[in-house]
């Protein structure tokens, strides 16, 4: 899964950076999907917030829900946790790329038909509410309802645990710690229990 942890950018607006004086650390909240839904920063506050059609249309919203033409932060890493290719708008995957606007692949699908369909273009299985393919290889959704909702439920208990668990034990060391062991800890929170909801939900 594309799981982030945190970014560091220049403000500045020159690129991004790990120190000078425009250094800024942003934590990304990840949804059930792994589409990114908003930027955190230091202070706690929401700075960016990001809206997904179905297919991955994306809107960039500020921290109070007003809209904006694109990104402030310049932040490319968006729907199911896949980056976007600000060239093209084409969604990079790690085998392939998607486009949003088609709601399909433009490759075909590498593993063929062991890939769960007998279209090698389609996005997991014309279901982007409740399967995920960032790696552009695998859809659960193409084993069966059960796993599927074993994956879905899985994730998002073990993404709501280990943010618990993570935050407190990163809370002695302060904020930068308290969201860093808290996003770690959902992050891998939600994969172990994906997995094992998954491998519980059967087919």
């Amino acid at each position: 899964m594309n799981a982030m942890v945190d970014r560091d950018t220049d403000t500045s607006g020159t690129g991004l950076t790990a120190t000078g004086s425009g250094y800024q650390r942003l934590w990304p909240a990840q949804d059930a999907n792994w589409n990114v839904v908003a930027l955190v920063n230091g202070s706690s506050a929401v700075v960016e917030r990001y809206a997904y059609a179905p297919f991955g249309a994306v809107t960039v919203l500020d921290g109070s829900y007003g809209a904006r033409s694109g990104s402030s932060y310049g932040w490319t890493v968006m729907y199911q946790g896949m980056t976007r290719d600000i060239v093209s708008g084409l969604i990079e995957a790690n085998r392939r790329w998607y486009s949003e606007e088609l709601g399909r692949w433009i490759k075909t699908d590498p593993l063929g038909f062991n890939g769960g369909s007998d279209n090698f273009y389609q996005f997991v299985g014309n279901k982007p509410l409740d399967s995920v393919d960032p790696s552009g290889l695998f859809n659960p959704g193409a084993f069966g309802p059960g796993a599927n909702a074993g994956w879905k439920t899985g994730a998002l208990s073990g993404v709501v645990v280990g943010a618990i668990v993570g935050a407190a034990i990163g809370a002695p060391f302060g904020v930068d710690g308290f969201f860093t062991g808290g996003i770690y800890g959902a992050a891998i929170g939600g994969v172990a229990g994906g997995v094992i909801g998954y491998a519980a939900g059967g087919v």
